[in-house]
């Protein structure tokens, strides 16, 4: 892979309301356009027991919003990050216990 040089990593984070609707990503995050690469970081202890819902909801007006700016599809690589997750209730079991149960079961 080339080194990249001299290269410049933007980074702009929009108001949260520019997701409410496509007309206001349309508004307020226009510089989609010429960006490749989008990153939602998404807290999901704040979206509680809704948090698939609303991440469908955001991630359908944000295509929709990308559409009105006439953004094509397969020009975008979208990132989403977690975040505070150190916060939630893991339910991944303990991996050690897990391992020691599938050797024990598989008797390896």
């Amino acid at each position: 892979m080339p080194r990249l040089e001299d290269t410049t990593i933007l980074i702009y984070d929009p108001p949260g309301e520019a997701f409410y609707s496509d007309d206001k990503i349309a508004e307020l995050a226009s510089f989609c356009q010429a960006q490749q690469l989008r990153a939602f970081l998404i807290d999901l202890k704040d979206m509680g027991k809704s948090a698939a819902s609303e991440m469908a909801t955001l991630l359908g007006t944000y295509i929709l919003g990308m559409e009105k700016i006439k953004v094509a599809e397969q020009s975008q690589h979208l990132i989403v990050v977690y975040t505070k997750s150190d916060l939630m209730k893991s339910s991944v079991p303990d991996s050690k216990a897990t391992w020691r149960s599938i050797l024990i079961s598989k008797n390896i």
